[in-house]
């Protein structure tokens, strides 16, 4: 097990059901990064280590999304052209960098919810990378949102709460949210 295999594990994000769905593009993936993430992790020991797994994710995002976006067309028609012309064995073909592209969008939106940032922009992104895939797969892009968002709430249960959480969620269950 490498670096970043082993910080994905000690948050959790080995568990969420994309990653045995995906073994091989999740092992791939963090191979692949492993050393960038190591000397990320080495050069700015001062920055914690999960912070470097979101930019280590969010860089593999944005290169994926923009190679499927870049050649959107060109799936859609291979897609198309599988299914017309082997209907009954279509699904024996897969798109790699797609399967890596919905692995590494649930695994970021994770990490996100684990380090408990902004719900709204998570949601943003994750209605923009099934927008992406939707159009190549024909799914129900709010079906595959939903799921996306499911490991951005995975990630948040997953975090450990903080003292300062614990007292603030006790304060509102005593006194209630709406007082001033």
């Amino acid at each position: 097990m490498n670096i970043l295999e082993s910080q994905l594990c000690h948050i959790g994000a080995d568990r969420l059901s994309i990653v045995t769905d995906y073994p091989d593009a999740y092992h791939l993936f963090c191979s692949r990064e492993s050393q960038l993430y190591a000397n990320t992790c080495e050069r700015k020991p001062e920055t914690s280590p999960r912070l470097h797994l979101l930019g280590i994710l969010t860089k593999t995002h944005l290169e994926l999304s923009c190679m499927v976006e870049t050649h959107l067309d060109s799936r859609r028609e291979l897609k198309r052209a599988l299914t017309q012309s082997i209907a009954q064995h279509h699904n024996k073909f897969h798109d790699v960098q797609l399967e890596e592209l919905a692995l590494i969008t649930h695994l970021w939106l994770y990490v996100q919810g684990y380090l408990h940032m902004d719900f709204s922009l998570a949601n943003d992104h994750a209605a923009k990378c099934a927008s992406l895939i939707a159009q190549i797969c024909n799914l129900d892009q709010h079906q595959q949102r939903t799921n996306f968002m499911a490991s951005f709430y995975h990630g948040q249960h997953a975090a450990p709460s903080s003292t300062l959480s614990l007292f603030k969620r006790w304060l509102t269950f005593c006194f209630g949210s709406n007082r001033p």
